[in-house]
This record gives structure tokens, C-alpha cells and sequence, in this order.
């Protein structure tokens, strides 16, 4: 492309997109729904929204193959064809492979690595419980898991108004191995009050086993750790 070429593109682009970017302020009620609370993601949607209105003045289009800034529709976990941010992240890295490469076929130069998170979290985790013990009980192979409860934390009125259940906990008792995947195990409610010991009974082989306990906020977000603990049964 010339340069005569290049700034004629630009510059018709720039004109589509002044309509673009004034739409792009409603947006994030277009795009995620007029539920309570909604207007909250404006400000890190809307980031992305005006990131891919600029990427129109820049003589970039849309994007239907794959996974880019400029695929046509987003929600706040990204654009819809890339891989979707967890419900309680937004996708702060916002540029992919896609839109550099774009970008420097248009302009020249050449890319950097990207840096930094993809995904980045609307808020801080709930702490893992701490104080896991486990005791032999009277019973046959029955043993007692025992385990502080965390304090709790509050969810931004934005997402707890998507969300909103008691929180609650999981425990992973695992042969050989420690458990990474809290999903993969039932959550169960808590019946103590945050910072005494909940107690729980299990039965165990002999062996040796991992002792994994998550804590999950109200919004269903666990603890991005779990409490660990080894024990040898004999």
C-alpha cells in the first residue's frame, strides 16, 4: 500500500468511526444487558469498546476467523471468537497476534512479545482456610478434617448482582496427589462462622493421601490456593 493509498484509508476510516466511538459509550449496556449493576463494567468494557474503534481509525476491520480485538461482537471477558476471560476477570491484555500483525502490514515496523496477564481479576480472592488437621475418630478408618474459616470478603455490587450465593468450601481428599481442579469436587456450605473450625469426616485406607481445602466466595470464586496437608495412613 502507499502512502497516497494509506492516508486516503485512514482518513475514510476516521470518518466511520466517529459514529463508532460515540456508540461505543452505550456499549457495555448493549452488549452485556441492562441488569443491576451493569453501568459498574463501563469503565474496563469501555477500554476495550474504544481499543477496537481505534483500531477502525487505524484502517483495521473486522475480524471473523479468529480471535481478535476486532471480531465484531465482545462481552467484558473478551472478544467472542478469543478465549474467554473467568467470570470474575476482564481481559486487560487486549491486542492479539491478529491485531499486531494487521497493524504492521499496514505500517510497517515490527512486533514485540506481548507482556503481561491476559486476564486480570475485577477483584481481590477470598484467602484459603488455614489450620487443616486431621484425627483419627473412634470409628473403623474414620478420620476428622478440621480447618479454619477465612474471613469473608465483599464481591463488587456489579458481579454479586449476577451472583449471589453463601459461601462455601471444598475439600479434596486425593491418593498420591494433590488435587488441583476445585470444580471437579462438590461444594458444601459452611456451618461455623468465619475464623472457627469446620469439621469434617471422611474414611480412609490405608495410604497416603493429600488433604486440599478451598474456600468459594459468594460469586463462586475459589481461593486461588487451597490448604494442603500430607498424611501417611497405617
Amino acid at each position: 500500500m502507499n502512502r497516497f493509498r494509506r492516508h486516503v484509508g485512514v482518513h475514510v476510516e476516521k470518518a466511520r468511526a466517529q459514529a463508532a466511538l460515540q456508540r461505543a459509550e452505550r456499549l457495555p449496556l448493549e452488549a452485556i444487558g441492562r441488569e443491576g449493576g451493569a453501568v459498574a463494567l463501563a469503565d474496563r468494557f469501555g477500554e476495550q469498546a474504544l481499543a477496537h474503534e481505534l483500531g477502525h481509525v487505524l484502517g483495521l476491520g473486522h475480524e471473523t476467523r479468529g480471535c481478535s480485538l476486532m471480531n465484531p461482537v465482545a462481552t467484558p471477558e473478551g472478544p467472542a471468537l478469543c478465549p474467554q476471560a473467568k467470570p470474575w476477570q476482564w481481559r486487560c491484555r487486549m491486542l492479539t497476534s491478529d491485531d499486531v500483525t494487521g497493524a504492521v502490514a499496514l505500517y510497517g515496523g515490527t512486533a514485540r512479545p506481548p507482556s503481561g496477564a491476559r486476564d486480570c481479576n475485577l477483584y481481590a480472592g477470598i484467602r484459603a482456610p488455614t489450620g487443616v488437621e486431621v484425627r483419627a475418630t473412634s470409628e473403623t478408618h474414620g478420620y476428622q478434617i478440621s480447618f479454619r474459616r477465612p474471613a469473608p470478603i465483599p464481591v463488587p455490587a456489579f458481579l454479586s448482582s449476577r451472583r449471589a450465593e453463601p459461601e462455601s468450601f471444598v475439600t479434596a481428599v486425593t491418593s498420591g496427589r494433590c488435587a488441583t481442579d476445585p470444580h471437579a469436587f462438590g461444594r458444601l456450605a459452611w456451618n461455623v462462622k468465619p475464623g472457627e473450625p469446620q469439621l469434617e469426616r471422611v474414611r480412609l485406607e490405608p495410604g497416603t493421601y493429600c488433604v486440599a481445602v478451598w474456600a468459594v466466595d459468594s460469586f463462586t470464586r475459589p481461593s486461588p490456593q487451597p490448604a494442603r496437608l500430607w498424611i501417611r495412613i497405617v
